[in-house]
């Protein structure tokens, strides 16, 4: 997990008190943002506390009587609607180096493509499908990187396991292959 994730998993478990209103919440994101002089990094934060102001909507739902007119979900949606609003605006502000939203979609799609493809080689193979596993699993955390440097990462991962004898020159530029359709 990334230092970003670690930083807005931290702000949301100490800042989201229903006793506040979601104003105060969203002032107190936006307090947050101004330590983050990129971007990317503005935009990772603000996905990770939607998604975890998201958990906690999900886990008052069930428990929630009163759906309709209850403070809980006004405060929870509110807040999700305003972060959003504040992520599809930071963005726009994104540069090609960036990853922007479409760009994850299209990078962990080819990452599960990947994976998919390599489960193929899984049986018998159980050791060199778990390394892929994890080593894309955790590429997928690294989108806060510009794109160079995680392909640069990818690159440096895939030598890594053609050096090891793990797999081949040939399978690593098929894999390289599915993240170079810029």
């Amino acid at each position: 997990m990334n230092l970003i994730f670690k930083q807005a998993e931290k702000f949301t478990l100490y800042n989201l008190d229903s006793n506040k209103s979601y104003q105060d919440f969203i002032r107190c994101v936006n307090q947050e943002l101004l330590q983050y002089s990129q971007f990317s990094h503005k935009v990772q934060f603000l996905e990770t506390v939607m998604f975890e102001v998201k958990k906690e909507y999900d886990e008052h739902l069930p428990e929630c009587t009163s759906k309709e007119d209850c403070p809980y979900n006004l405060f929870y949606e509110s807040i999700i609607f305003f972060l959003n609003e504040q992520r599809i605006t930071l963005s726009e502000n994104l540069t090609e180096h960036e990853f922007k939203e479409s760009d994850v979609i299209r990078y962990r799609t080819g990452i599960d493509e990947v994976l998919m493809k390599l489960k193929d080689i899984q049986l018998g193979q159980q050791f060199t499908y778990d390394d892929f596993s994890e080593l894309f699993e955790e590429l997928k955390s690294y989108f806060f990187l510009n794109k160079k440097s995680w392909n640069q990462m990818l690159a440096g991962k895939l030598l890594e396991m053609v050096a090891g004898g793990v797999i081949s020159e040939t399978l690593s530029k098929q894999i390289v292959s599915v993240f170079s359709t810029n």
